[in-house]
């Protein structure tokens, strides 16, 4: 779980599997990549209070004209989101890309909402936003 530029671990880390251990080495690398972009204004995506643990969250650090969008399923909801962005540019086209695997969702004007789909309860989605 990630609290954007700070991270937080729930479990002890050397009770981790070999495969879990290389991906979490992998996340902690790229939060400290990505460090000054994740510690400065964010934008709260989802109108609901996360804490109940049912809904949808999502989370938009932003800087200038880029930005991220963590998005979580947690126990409840459909398997897409529909995420408005927040500090995009009406006139701008923006290309979402999946942080994780390279994927590119597709380019979206910056009065688009986002189609965010996770199929499994309890899931997660680091997404790239770049102006075209």
């Amino acid at each position: 779980m990630s609290m954007l530029s700070h991270i937080t671990f729930w479990t002890d880390l050397r009770s981790l599997t070999p495969e879990h251990r290389d991906e979490t080495a992998r996340w902690i690398g790229w939060y400290k990549a990505h460090r000054a972009e994740l510690s400065g204004l964010v934008y709260e995506n989802t109108d609901r209070d996360p804490l109940d643990g049912k809904g949808w969250a999502a989370f938009q650090p932003w800087t200038g004209s880029h930005g991220y969008l963590f998005a979580f399923r947690q126990a409840d909801g459909p398997d897409t989101q529909r995420i408005r962005l927040y500090g995009t540019s009406r006139r701008r086209d923006y290309t979402v890309t999946n942080v994780r695997t390279g994927d590119v969702l597709g380019t979206f004007a910056g009065s688009e909402t986002i189609p965010v789909t996770l199929p499994q309860p309890y899931s997660a989605a680091v997404l790239a936003i770049d102006p075209v």
